[in-house]
């Protein structure tokens, strides 16, 4: 079953395509004014999504896909869900999605998860996301989707935090608090119980940046046990943590903020 709920109204639906191989499927929109959203998406025991809203005005689409396939006959389905979320006048917008159920045997554990959280006090925001789990991991792959910009915040106070994890002591993220604006493009994640890759790889070019204007700090942060490759293009480390914390008072635009650990 699929459960959405606006404004306290549960909405329970779902319904299936597709021929022999067929996929359970929850397609919806919204836009409305001074009120609230939040999705629960489960596929089966293989994966979970949450996504809530609210702003005085939001609007979006949302796509989630349960692919009932069970490739390789793993006993795991492929799921992907795809996301375009606006608010504007303030407001925020959160997403998190959870891998549940891995190949264990060739893959290691399941547990692999990814989050974002855009807060507005009085300004706009906008969120986009296109992953995938499967039985080996999960990829975020924005190519094709919104390759661009797909974490932005405006207003006299705002941030913007996004994570990906792969196991306990393998994880990454950054976060941008501020006055004026900021604009994130990681057009791709990768998580899987060995590692991550944090704004590059999933079989496309690496396309990390961020930039901002006002004022505030921004900070980038990972760790992994064996190895970590560090953002801005600051070389590799053996097994430890990083943690980039830059405060701005004009502004900044970098480049090169991914980085993988494993």
């Amino acid at each position: 079953m699929r459960s959405l709920t606006i404004a306290g109204l549960v909405l329970v639906f779902g319904f299936v395509v597709g021929g022999l191989a067929a996929s359970t499927v929850l397609d919806t929109t919204w836009n409305f004014f001074g009120g609230s959203l939040n999705i629960n998406f489960g596929s089966g025991d293989d994966a979970s999504v949450i996504l809530a809203t609210a702003g005085t005005q939001a609007w979006g689409s949302f796509l989630g896909t349960d692919y009932d396939d069970n490739p390789y006959t793993y006993n795991v389905d492929t799921t992907r869900t795809q996301v375009k979320a606006w608010v504007d006048g303030g407001g925020w917008i959160e997403f998190r999605m959870d891998r549940l159920a891995s190949k264990v045997s060739m893959y290691g554990g399941p547990g692999q998860y990814t989050y974002t959280q855009i807060y507005t006090l009085d300004g706009a925001a906008f969120f986009a996301t296109n992953t995938r789990t499967n039985y080996a991991d999960m990829i975020t792959h924005n190519y094709g989707f919104e390759a661009n910009n797909q974490y932005q915040a405006s207003g006299s106070l705002f941030y913007i935090v996004h994570e990906i994890y792969g196991a306990a002591d393998r994880f990454a993220g950054l976060s941008i608090q501020g006055s004026g604006s900021a604009i994130v493009t990681l057009m791709s994640d990768e998580a899987r119980a060995g590692g991550w890759r944090f704004g590059e790889g999933a079989g496309c070019y690496t396309n990390a940046k961020a930039s901002a204007t006002g004022s505030g700090t921004f900070i980038l942060y990972g760790t992994a046990p064996n190895e970590l490759k560090l953002p801005f293009g600051a070389g590799t480390i053996p097994g430890g943590s990083f943690n980039f914390a830059i405060d701005y008072l004009n502004g900044f635009n970098f480049t090169n903020i991914n980085s993988s650990g494993k």
